[in-house]
């Protein structure tokens, strides 16, 4: 996918909007603030700015056997 098409999606802008006002933050902390987005969306979006290189992972938490990653 080139970069155009992913920083251009209305909704990963307003992932990477969040990420720049807030400068970290989880899915589920992204989701308070975008509680307009499904669950499901969110974390498509999440996974494809980060396979992009666009947001990177900053810290892991292990929450109940699972991994939380901090973007």
């Amino acid at each position: 996918m080139e970069i155009s098409e992913v920083v251009m999606n209305p909704v990963r802008q307003r992932i990477i909007q969040y990420l720049m006002v807030h400068e970290r933050g989880t899915v589920k902390e992204i989701k308070e603030i975008l509680d307009d987005i499904p669950t499901p969306s969110l974390y498509r979006h999440v996974k494809i700015l980060a396979e992009n290189d666009i947001i990177v992972v900053a810290e892991e938490n292990r929450v109940w056997g699972t991994v939380e990653n901090i973007y």
